[in-house]
């Protein structure tokens, strides 16, 4: 059922990005031939991107939310030495940001996604990377520091150099293991 809404969504999208125009502020507008105006309370229709990379976010985001909680992989955290993993699972998406703050609109620093478009040449710029799991991280480690209401604190630790960064992942997207 995911796999049939994930393709239903990439053609949608597809069909979409082959007709978009650019329009005079250099935005892309997906889904329709021409631009919908804004009229008194009328709201547009059509999905505007400002770049490639927007609309990666749109259509990735818009797979995991379809997928809802039970269909989400998540990170665990070993409580026992305090480090943080994801393995992929073919059955199940996943896309967790870290961001630099406690918040969704501080920088990204860190990705772990299943979609090869978040990951191929880290289109969101992510100073530690872009990675389809942990496993990638080559030489890197991520452990566990705190947690709040909806974020925990990690550092991310560059085994060979001991350079860390502290990074911050949203808390529905891990989950505690002893």
């Amino acid at each position: 059922m995911r796999n049939t809404i994930y393709i239903i969504v990439i053609l949608l999208f597809t069909a979409g990005y082959a007709h978009s125009k650019t329009s005079k502020n250099g935005s892309i507008t997906s889904l329709g031939e021409d631009p919908v105006k804004e009229t008194n309370n009328q709201k547009s229709s059509a999905l505007q991107f400002k770049s490639k990379v927007d609309s990666i976010d749109y259509v990735n985001n818009q797979i995991i939310i379809s997928d809802g909680e039970k269909g989400f992989n998540k990170a665990f955290i070993i409580l026992s030495d305090s480090a943080i993993f994801l393995t992929t699972n073919k059955t199940l998406d996943h896309r967790i940001f870290g961001f630099a703050e406690p918040s969704k609109k501080s920088k990204r620093l860190l990705l772990l996604s299943i979609f090869t478009s978040d990951v191929e040449t880290n289109p969101f710029n992510c100073e530690l990377g872009a990675y389809y799991d942990t496993s990638g991280m080559q030489n890197m480690k991520i452990k566990y520091i705190s947690r709040s209401k909806d974020f925990i604190k990690a550092l991310v630790i560059e085994t060979n150099t001991g350079k860390h960064t502290t990074i911050f992942f949203e808390r529905k997207c891990v989950e505690f293991m002893k």
